[in-house]
């Protein structure tokens, strides 16, 4: 059977079904007593326009570049699995900062104080309740699924919180970078969406990061957390509402992409 996660919003006038495994939304409008269902687009996927792929492209053919400049009498199958590494890399560094995300979460919810195993994990949830308390960070609301009427998308914000006596919203982020343009567009998406549905005026928008990696492809240390403040935050709400657009010219008329 189909999970679906309903969400009614704007004074129940508006449905949203949620599809956990397949991450869709749509919108639910009933006419004539039948259900329609119109697919929505996501945060996430509206930034995925912006282009990324040259520093994967470098990292991927750097991991095979290093493997096979390893092996003397390269076999076609270690040629094979030069082409995969960039995978394995992938997988195996994500588990650094997933696990450090899915703790901290875990710790806003339940104030668990259990640290992890893995000395890296632990070391990235150390400056985060270094972080916290530091800066009197208290969360009042966590994974919002949001929905904006006035401009149509969707998704779910990780957290609403008062630090230094200042309301902002934070969204984490598992990455070896907080410099990313995706990730501003993101987050201010989600304070409009929040401003919009509630009347209420965010003191602004943090991002809260847990690195994937120790180090760089040049053996640089890469900070395990950093916290970055968005400043510009009309200017990014407009490079997110222009990426809607071209998204949604991909999506009806490039063939390749659909």
């Amino acid at each position: 059977m189909t999970e679906i996660i309903t969400k009614m919003m704007y004074n129940d006038t508006v449905r949203i079904d949620f599809y956990p495994k397949s991450h869709a939304y749509k919108l639910v409008t009933v006419v004539d007593w039948e259900e329609k269902k119109e697919s929505l687009i996501s945060v996430s996927a509206i930034t995925w326009v912006v282009d990324k792929s040259q520093p994967l492209i470098y990292r991927a053919t750097g991991l095979a570049r290093d493997y096979l400049l390893g092996i003397k009498d390269r076999t076609d199958e270690e040629v094979i699995r030069a082409c995969q590494l960039h995978r394995e890399k992938k997988e195996e560094s994500a588990n650094i900062g997933t696990l450090a995300h899915e703790w901290a979460e875990n710790f806003t919810k339940t104030w668990s104080m259990s640290l992890p195993e893995d000395e890296r994990v632990a070391n990235a949830v150390k400056w985060f309740i270094d972080w916290k308390t530091e800066n009197n960070v208290e969360f009042e609301h966590s994974e919002i699924m949001i929905y904006s009427k006035k401009y149509n998308y969707v998704g779910i914000l990780d957290w609403i919180a008062t630090i230094n006596w200042k309301r902002y919203l934070i969204d984490y982020k598992t990455s070896n970078s907080i410099y990313l343009l995706t990730y501003w567009m993101q987050t201010v998406a989600y304070m409009k969406w929040y401003e919009e549905q509630t009347g209420e005026k965010l003191d602004g928008v943090i991002i809260v990061k847990f690195a994937k990696d120790t180090e760089d492809k040049y053996w640089n240390p890469i900070p395990s957390f950093e916290v970055q403040e968005i400043v510009e935050i009309d200017y990014m709400f407009n490079a997110f509402l222009s990426a809607k657009v071209l998204k949604e010219a991909v999506k009806k008329y490039d063939k390749f992409n659909k």
